[in-house]
């Protein structure tokens, strides 16, 4: 029988949805075939084709990978764990890094949640520009008070903290606000700035010295990206002017955690110094969330939560739940989001919500200014030109302090939900649906052979937040609703966003169906032949 699967028409939402079809096929067409696992190394056997048994031998930093626990909640079933998913960075990384999941960009860090809304092309027209992010920040009043960590340097400003001094031209006049031009994507650091050696490119080389800082805990974290070169790329700690402890980057543009351990020291005068000085291929470093905390696994968080605590709580198809554990037992973040889903809910068990903004950066659905303290249940605010809608339970209390929104709930109901707001006009549109939470999604499909169609449904089941509805408002690419068959009822609002992968347009309801023409596949092309003018039919 021929593989149903179409690369050209296979829908976008579900991880298992291409491979389903394929492992459907196998499992039809070779059953029985599969030998068992041999000892000795022996290659295991699938139809005319093989796979070894286990990760080539040797690689100790592999190995030592593999053998890492996956941070799935504990005490909860899950399905099979997706290995290369447009979210298994929260399974490899001490928070999760951007999971780009259309039309929102969602990640962690120590101090809760962040959302990035994509709008515009950049130059090259390759792909849309994240912005600034809405970040929702956690805070645990009800945790018993304990030595906090100190932070030594977190790069948030516009310069370099007071003392710092930079030499030569790698680390430029101040941190970096994401990945510098030339440079590929990089995730996992804190905030919205870092210190980067890439000004100038991989060529540039340099120095950053921290101002003098005194050692008053026992460990030192920190987050670093970028090449390996114990020599010539480096984070170094001098205390005494002597060098007591120094670390590299992976060759990795993803953010991962050292820790010191720095006791020895405690009391003492010390200093960081940032160095690079090489200029070849991953010839740059980048740093972030320099802390002096009292645990190792800890401090780089410079938040509630800890780098490692974030587990994958949920998931369906193509939607998830990941859970952010403060220290506090029982005190949790429950973070849900979905492909083509224009919100992301966060439930907070015990623990209260803010959000960085200014009064002028916040509004009603209409677009009218908000006198505050506030009480209601949505707002809007703007980063730049996106909007980021806030729906939350009734007789929920806005207020402005230092710089935040702060969140008081009314009741037990402890939710925010955050709508993506392509336009104003679409608020309503936005607010009908708000309330409705995934917790689970499915696709299912059909072939029938006569009719030369593959028969796709799509499924969500979702909780009321708030009254009775579960409708979801699901995003659509143009592979879905163009030439095929379907029952997707677009609302007249006609929401929709720009994508990678096209416009992504909004449809309500609980299950979708959607069918496409398809005849099967040639198992192998023929060989060509000979073509007058060409000296080899390849």
């Amino acid at each position: 029988m021929p593989i149903p699967h179409a690369p050209a028409h296979a829908p976008l939402l579900p991880y298992r949805t291409a491979a389903r079809a394929a492992i459907a096929a196998l499992v039809l067409g070779l059953a029985g075939s599969v030998a068992a696992v041999a000892q000795d190394g022996d290659p295991v056997v699938i139809g005319a084709g093989s796979c070894a048994p286990a990760p080539p031998a040797g690689d100790a930093k592999l190995a030592a990978s593999l053998a890492r626990p996956l941070p799935l909640e504990p005490g909860v079933p899950h399905p099979p764990t997706p290995s290369n998913h447009w979210w298994t960075d929260l399974l490899v990384s001490p928070y999760p890094g951007k999971l780009w999941a259309y039309p929102a960009t969602i990640g962690c860090d120590g101090r809760g949640v962040r959302i990035w809304f994509p709008q515009g092309w950049n130059a090259g027209g390759t792909e849309l520009i994240q912005g600034e992010p809405l970040e929702v920040q956690a805070h645990d009043s009800g945790a018993q008070a304990e030595a906090g960590d100190v932070v030594v340097a977190d790069f948030e400003g516009q310069a370099w903290p007071a003392g710092w001094t930079a030499t030569g031209a790698a680390w430029g006049d101040g941190p970096a606000r994401g990945p510098l031009p030339g440079q590929t994507p990089i995730a996992g650091f804190q905030g919205q700035a870092l210190a980067s050696s890439f000004h100038g490119g991989d060529s540039a080389i340099g120095e950053l010295l921290s101002a003098p800082f005194t050692i008053s805990r026992a460990h030192l974290t920190f987050l670093v990206h970028g090449g390996r070169d114990a020599e010539r790329l480096k984070v170094e700690l001098e205390v005494d002017g002597a060098v007591v402890r120094s670390a590299t980057g992976d060759n990795s543009e993803q953010f991962s955690t050292r820790s010191w351990d720095v006791a020895p020291w405690r009391g003492k005068q010390a200093r960081v110094r940032l160095v690079d000085h090489a200029s070849g291929g991953w010839g740059h470093l980048g740093v972030d969330q320099l802390v002096l905390s009292g645990h190792a696994d800890q401090g780089a968080g410079s938040g509630l939560f800890a780098p490692g605590s974030t587990t994958a709580l949920r998931w369906g198809d193509w939607t998830l739940t990941m859970r952010q554990h403060a220290p506090t037992a029982g005190h949790w973040l429950d973070i849900t989001c979905g492909r083509g889903l224009p919100y992301v809910w966060i439930e907070a068990k015990e623990l209260d919500l803010a959000i960085p903004a200014q009064a002028e950066q916040i509004s009603d659905l209409a677009g009218m200014p908000v006198k505050f303290p506030f009480t209601g249940d949505s707002l809007v605010i703007a980063r730049g030109e996106r909007l980021f809608a806030l729906f939350a339970p009734e007789r929920t209390r806005f207020a402005l302090t230092d710089g935040a929104l702060t969140v008081a709930f009314a009741g037990k109901e402890r939710y925010l939900a955050v709508g993506l707001l392509p336009q104003r006009a679409q608020a309503a549109l936005l607010e009908t649906y708000a309330y409705a939470i995934p917790r689970d999604s499915r696709f299912d499909w059909r072939y029938d052979v006569e009719a030369g169609e593959i028969a796709t449904t799509f499924t969500v089941d979702a909780d009321a937040l708030r009254g009775t509805g579960t409708a979801v408002l699901q995003g659509w690419l143009p592979h879905h609703w163009r030439s095929t068959r379907n029952d997707l009822a677009f609302p007249k609002e006609a929401a929709a966003f720009a994508t990678q992968r096209g416009l992504l347009r909004l449809a309500a309801g609980r299950s979708f169906a959607i069918a496409w023409a398809f005849n099967g596949l040639l198992p192998a092309l023929p060989a060509p032949g000979d073509q007058a003018g060409l000296a080899h039919p390849y």
